[in-house]
């Protein structure tokens, strides 16, 4: 199976069942891998939908001030959940 490279840092961060990391950053990801990255992520997103009423401030706090920090728009879950589908 030919791997397939993949400059997403967001793939690198939820890619957790990477059998050789090593293998990855020299060769890329398998398909079954992306596969997996990508389920996660979108997982990720859903339940951040169904969380975000009760998040605490914190939370927002914080989210708040690495989108600011890192110039990224600042965006409600849903809004992400449409981005990433």
């Amino acid at each position: 199976m030919q791997p397939l490279k993949v400059a997403s840092r967001g793939v690198f961060r939820h890619a957790n069942n990477v059998d050789h990391p090593s293998r990855a950053i020299d060769h890329g990801f398998t398909t079954q891998e992306l596969e997996l990255a990508k389920s996660g992520v979108l997982s990720g997103a859903e339940r951040a939908v169904q969380t975000e009423s009760t998040r605490n401030s914190g939370a927002i706090v914080g989210m708040l001030a690495g989108a600011i920090g890192t110039d990224r728009p600042i965006m409600s879950a849903q809004q992400r959940l449409d981005l990433i589908k």
